[in-house]
């Protein structure tokens, strides 16, 4: 029989921590999601897996739930979870919590009785106490880093939300579901989130379990976990199903993130979110190994942000720029752009060019400037309002340039630092702007970039498998593929935001968009000049 499992640490627009932290935090996940995996295989039940998950997430320090949870705006922590054995749609939860040790225990241990599903506040401590669950001081949830956070950001706006959770299929077809929090920090006392309601942030049938992390109170009153299981439930595609949940979540709550995971009945697993970042894992018995990581947004335009689209492409305004009104263009494919095979290629480009050419127009921008990288699909353009002075990447001494002629006029300079290959700079033999070229010309340009990267391929071999293609206006207009990325990457962290047209561009995420709605606006006035402008 089948099995699977997903597993979650929170969804989230920050990341508090270095890359040694990063690497701790993932090779815990790891190490639990092939733990779990192993019960799984053995023949545990879905319910006592995702629930033995969720008491480990809580008992990590990192994570916003039991040990290292949010501080409320008094200061002190107040807990919810909530489980839901799928097999009988039995759901337990608790919320409020401010003494018991590992919320999702409790919420399992309701289960043993006929009520309440749900209970709060002290006498929810006084469950778990009596039931003989460990019980801790309030200080016990606190750590450096939460108090630290909370003392700076008193008297300010913040919205820093994560979650644990983890939802199961076990051989014998029964699925499960659990979630954890210690809620958003500063939130008013006695607050409840999504993460403890069914139908809100959790859900689990026969069909169908899902658990949600990220916005609480946007996820609640949006029903994101019922929402997505009720598409999944009526034939719906499980990925389909949760993207569009999602999606209407932000329609109806512009400033929200979400992330969701959920497995069906057979065995699909979905993992998606909105958000800059999503802690994850997952197993499943027909992977040979388990998978885990801090993956970046995989729902890079949200509908209220959509400015073109039709059969090929969408675009749309970004909700995580490193530059004013920068674009992301998505082929509808969902594979990255530069590993194309030669027609596909070059269809994606000559779409890009009609999106290019508008945005142009519609910002009456002096120049666009692009980037894409080789495992991505996302495509950015900067609209550039001011034309940049000239300028090029410059490297330390020991470099040297050979130059390769290609067709219809078409040269290469390939750049080496130290007898390994760093870039490619593409001449072509008129002097116009790569979208502004004429269509014919701007084919054949495609078509040589295609050819090189097929070079870089075959010649670097491992070492190509990534190349960032770009067209900076501070290079002269000049298509270049580097090898090596001369920004570093920031990830899991926002890469930065520049006001002015960086040295080097970068196909990063940034910090989240300062007003949600005014931008929202916006690309609802770019949509409509976009659909009435002619191609």
């Amino acid at each position: 029989m089948a099995y699977s499992i997903a597993l979650h640490a929170g969804a989230a627009d920050s990341w508090a921590g270095d890359s040694g932290i990063q690497e701790k935090t993932e090779a815990f996940l790891q190490c639990l999601i092939d733990s779990a995996k192993a019960q799984l295989r053995n023949g545990e039940s879905s319910l006592k897996v995702v629930t033995e998950v969720v008491s480990a997430l809580e008992d990590y320090p990192q994570f916003n739930a039991g040990k290292g949870s949010a501080l409320n705006n008094d200061g002190f922590h107040e807990l919810e979870a909530a489980v839901i054995d799928g097999r009988t749609c039995r759901y337990r939860a608790a919320g409020c919590l401010q003494r018991t040790k590992n919320p999702i225990k409790l919420a399992h241990k309701m289960l043993d009785f006929p009520a309440p599903a749900l209970v709060i506040g002290s006498a929810a401590d006084e469950l778990a106490e009596t039931n003989g669950l460990d019980m801790v001081e309030n200080s016990y949830f606190t750590t450096e880093s939460r108090r630290l956070y909370w003392e700076a950001k008193m008297n300010k706006l913040v919205e820093n939300h994560g979650t644990v959770g983890a939802v199961a299929l076990d051989t014998q077809g029964n699925l499960a579901a659990a979630n954890s929090t210690g809620g958003v920090t500063f939130k008013h006392r006695g607050r409840i989130g999504d993460t403890a309601i069914v139908g809100a942030g959790i859900y689990a049938d026969d069909r169908v379990a899902v658990v949600c992390s990220g916005s609480g109170d946007a996820i609640l009153q949006a029903t994101v976990a019922g929402r997505a299981a009720a598409a999944a439930r009526s034939g719906t595609e499980l990925n389909d199903a949760v993207e569009k949940a999602i999606l209407k979540s932000a329609e109806l709550y512009p400033d929200s993130s979400c992330g969701v995971i959920a497995v069906d009945i057979s065995g699909s697993i979905s993992i998606h979110c909105n958000s800059r970042i999503f802690a994850v894992a997952s197993a499943s018995s027909f992977q040979h190994s388990g998978q885990a990581g801090i993956v970046r947004s995989t729902i890079p335009i949200l509908n209220q942000l959509t400015i073109f689209e039709d059969e090929k492409i969408k675009a749309g305004m970004v909700k995580y720029p490193t530059f004013p009104n920068q674009i992301v263009v998505h082929p509808r494919s969902g594979k990255p752009v530069l590993p194309l095979k030669a027609e596909a290629f070059v269809d994606f480009f000559i779409q890009l060019r009609r999106v290019v050419q508008k945005v142009q127009s519609f910002y009456q921008a002096s120049d666009i400037a692009f980037i894409t990288s080789g495992d991505s699909p996302s495509t950015f353009i900067f609209p550039l309002l001011l034309s940049p002075t000239s300028t090029d990447i410059t490297f330390k001494d020991g470099n040297h340039t050979t130059t390769r002629p290609l067709n219809n006029g078409h040269s290469a300079d390939f750049h080496y630092v130290a007898d390994k290959l760093i870039k490619v700079k593409i001449h072509r033999p008129e002097k116009t702007r790569l979208f502004s070229t004429e269509l014919q010309q701007y084919s054949q340009t495609i078509l040589e970039i295609w050819g090189i990267l097929q070079v870089l391929s075959q010649e670097v071999g491992p070492d190509a498998a990534r190349p960032q293609l770009e067209v900076h206006p501070q290079r002269k207009g000049l298509v270049t593929i580097l090898l090596t990325d001369p920004r570093p990457s920031l990830f899991p962290r926002p890469a930065i935001f520049c006001d002015s047209l960086p040295e080097y561009l970068t196909a990063e995420l940034g910090p989240k968009a300062t007003d949600m709605i005014t931008l929202g606006r916006l690309a609802g006035e770019a949509a409509k000049y976009l659909t009435s402008s002619s191609s």
